[in-house]
Formats: C-alpha cells, structure tokens, sequence
C-alpha cells in the first residue's frame, strides 16, 4: 500500500528535524573547542609574560589564589586550601597587573 501523502511529509520532517539536531549539535561541540583554545592561548600568552618579565609572578599568584576555588586546581599552583566557609575577599580598585620592574 503506498504511504499517505501525510506519512510521506511526516517521514521528511523527520528526517529534517535529524539534521538540524545534529547541526545543532556540531555547533556546540565547535564552541566547546573554540572556548578550549581560547583558555590555551591565554594561558600561553600569560607564560610567555612571564618569561618575558612582563607580568609579575606576584600579580599571577593573587589572581589565582583570588579565583580558584577546587582543592586540586589549588594544589596544582601550590596554593593552600582556602579555610572553609571563607568568603573571596573584595577586588582591589586596580585589578590590573603591574608593569614595573
């Protein structure tokens, strides 16, 4: 028996709704690397500032100590455990890094 003009439609708007799924889905995973490589070249351009000595290690030590919050991010810097229950102190009025030597 052949399909009903309604099957027939039915059966394409599924297969349409397929495709924009998994464009959809293509979409999301090209942000999460695009925000991965974002995260790798920062953090590259902060090394190579560093090394350079434009950037105070002091600065980079505060910033981090500042926003990690998970113990094993901490410890990965050699930062302490933040005490429990500690609220994050208050930014300073410049949070920009210094550019003296």
């Amino acid at each position: 028996m052949a399909q009903s003009k309604i099957e027939t439609l039915t059966e394409k708007r599924n297969q349409i709704d397929a495709q924009i799924q998994a464009l959809k889905a293509q979409e999301v995973a090209q942000k999460r690397k695009d925000d991965t490589r974002k995260k790798i070249l920062i953090g590259g351009v902060v090394l190579k500032m560093l090394k350079a000595k434009d950037l105070k290690q002091e600065w980079l030590d505060g910033v981090l100590n500042k926003h990690l919050d998970s113990e094993r991010d901490r410890a990965l810097f050699g930062l302490a455990p933040q005490k429990e229950g500690a609220s994050r102190p208050k930014p300073a009025a410049s949070s920009t890094p210094s550019q003296e030597h």
